[in-house]
């Protein structure tokens, strides 16, 4: 079992990490990223490190911080727009 979950993590962490740095690079717009740090699908510094001037937010103890933090989620959005 422990085989397979790795392969379906390594599978996963290709199919959700499309973003293609060489596009992302050319974002100018004030850009927010969220992720939740027990995010295993991810690599989650890879869009921050792309996007210059990016602002990267890691909410702790959850992997889906929209679904598990509703409301820290939301306020980190809001103030992030109002700014």
């Amino acid at each position: 079992m422990n085989g397979q979950w790795c392969t379906l993590v390594r599978q996963a962490n290709t199919s959700y990490d499309l973003a293609d740095p060489a596009k992302v690079g050319q974002i100018k717009a004030p850009t927010l990223i969220i992720y939740g740090e027990e995010d295993v699908l991810r690599r989650k510094n890879r869009l921050h490190a792309n996007i210059a001037g990016s602002t990267l937010k890691m909410f702790p103890n959850c992997g889906m911080p929209n679904y598990q933090t509703p409301v820290p989620f939301a306020r980190e959005v809001t103030s992030f727009l109002l700014d």
